[in-house]
């Protein structure tokens, strides 16, 4: 019994041995060193769709080869499967897919632990169609110059706009865009001025038929004063519904006889939104307050055709950036 007890646990210590130099072991100078790409930067976009890198495997003892791979998770091991020759020292990737890419790289050794540490380096980000990050001003009007800031905005770039995410209501089509910037960054296109107030989206497309899409993008309209929407701007209604929304009148309070018989907005609910939306136009004296005793009474004077100092006579805030008349009667125009 003693001697089978001694057997085994002889048989058990030769295999856990066996086992221990079989399993993949860290130890050092067996991972490569200098990886870097020459053809791109880390953490930057680019839109060219192959990556080139190199290392160093000098270091690495008993080199028999490298296990390689380029996935788009930073944390991935490379199967020995894949392999290159311990003599190269270059690879690339061949056209990559746009997105975030890593490449991974362990030594495949010819003596135990017959596998080195992984090296990862990236991310690569691939992007080969337009990309806008934002725009100014941040609400344009119809007739605004917008400028675009982003990424691949080339020369011959193309804006579909359109009413609906689905992208199926185009409302305009702009081909006559600028570049700004020689690296592809900006470019600026003019609102088309048929375009009504509210929520957009954008495709925008390449010479090449990249094509990028930008949602969110709102016009407001250059009308804020006609308040009810039929197209004149009047002081016993426009300018009342403003006085009275400012003073904190809502529902029938706010719209009875109020409202044009031409009024395309005619319900207290469409009256309030629409004056919610462009409540900061209304700041007239620009002292970022809207205020009834101030901007509305200014609003109010300005529609029943006062001018000059009877236009702003105890009616502009002591912290007011504009102040003196004529600054308070271009801005009115501005969005009469």
């Amino acid at each position: 019994m003693v001697l089978n007890n001694l057997k085994w646990g002889l048989i058990i210590s030769v295999l856990n041995i066996f086992l221990f130099l079989s399993e993949p072991m860290a130890i050092a100078g067996d991972s490569v060193i200098n990886l870097k790409s020459i053809t791109h930067s880390e953490g930057e976009r680019s839109n060219v769709n192959e990556i080139t890198v190199t290392w160093d495997g000098s270091n690495v003892t008993n080199l028999d080869g490298y296990a390689i791979l380029w996935d788009n998770d930073q944390n991935s091991i490379p199967s020995s499967n894949n392999k290159l020759p311990k003599t190269v020292t270059q690879t690339s990737s061949g056209a990559l897919p746009d997105g975030t890419w890593y490449f991974h790289i362990r030594p495949i050794l010819s003596a135990p632990p017959l596998l080195g540490q992984v090296s990862t380096i990236g991310p690569f980000i691939i992007v080969t169609t337009p990309v806008v990050d934002s725009w100014t001003p941040a609400t344009p009007k119809p007739g605004d110059s917008v400028t675009l800031s982003g990424f691949n905005l080339k020369e011959g770039i193309q804006i579909e706009i359109y009413a609906d995410s689905e992208m199926t209501d185009l409302r305009a089509t702009v081909s006559n865009i600028f570049v700004i910037s020689g690296d592809e960054t900006h470019a600026s296109f003019t609102v088309p001025q048929n375009l009504s107030p509210g929520t957009y989206y954008l495709s925008l497309q390449n010479s090449d038929g990249k094509k990028g899409i930008v949602g969110n993008f709102k016009i407001i309209t250059n009308r804020v004063l006609d308040v009810d929407g039929d197209g004149k701007t009047d002081a016993l209604t426009d300018g009342l519904l403003i006085l009275r929304y400012l003073f904190g009148f809502r529902g029938q309070a706010l719209i009875s006889q109020a409202v044009s018989q031409l009024a395309t907005r005619t319900s207290s609910s469409d009256i309030e939104t629409f004056l919610l939306n462009y409540s900061q136009m209304l700041d007239i004296d620009g002292n970022g307050k809207i205020d009834a005793l101030t901007d509305g009474l200014l609003i109010l004077r300005y529609l029943f055709g006062f001018r000059g100092n009877a236009l702003c006579d105890r009616a502009i805030a002591v912290d007011a950036i504009r102040s003196q008349s004529i600054d308070i009667e271009n801005y009115i125009k501005s969005i009469y």
